[in-house]
């Protein structure tokens, strides 16, 4: 077990960070007493490569899963959806990218474009209202904006039609995870 404690910037310089890092250390090695404990900083980078050395010795080593020109094993519909999700986060900067999930509904490829119909879900009624916007303002940003970064991505035009679905409770709700894809049990 490696623990690694992060956030060390954040701490004061001297003889009190190193009490800190000790009880820190202390409350941890209760828990995990064979662990290694590792003090890092993301943000300034500190310690960060040695606790990537520290996690390659853990772990196997295995032969490639997948062919070295396989960038993934996600088809277009997902990342489709995540571009849609994207702009979401662009454009609703509060609780909204939160509490929304996109599936695509239909996916069509024809000669020389992609024909989508995809659904925003939300948690509530107000969500959905905040995310058409007045007189549609809003879910015409979001479908501009997506169809922009879709046409990038599949580098053929596209057909965007976006609809806004109340799905109350879908985060807790297994059946609605299991319709989004969550789950495949």
């Amino acid at each position: 077990v490696v623990i690694a404690v992060n956030k060390i910037d954040l701490l004061p310089e001297g003889r009190k960070r190193q009490e800190i890092l000790d009880a820190i250390d202390s409350q941890w090695g209760e828990y995990f007493p064979e662990a290694k404990i590792m003090h890092v900083s993301a943000k300034d980078l500190s310690n960060t490569q040695e606790l990537y050395s520290e996690l390659l010795r853990y772990l196997p080593t295995h032969p490639p899963w997948f062919d070295r020109d396989t960038l993934t094993d996600r088809n277009e519909r997902f990342f489709v959806s995540e571009l849609i999700r994207e702009q979401i986060f662009g454009l609703f900067h509060q609780e909204i990218p939160y509490s929304c999930e996109v599936t695509i509904k239909k996916f069509k490829e024809l000669r020389n474009r992609a024909v989508i119909d995809a659904i925003v879900h939300v948690d509530r009624d107000s969500q959905k209202g905040i995310i058409i916007g007045q007189k549609g303002s809003m879910i015409k940003k979001l479908s501009m904006a997506s169809r922009e970064s879709i046409t990038e991505y599949l580098g053929r035009n596209v057909t965007l039609s976006l609809e806004v679905k109340v799905a109350k409770n879908w985060r807790t709700d297994l059946k609605q995870l299991r319709g989004m894809g969550y789950y495949s049990a």
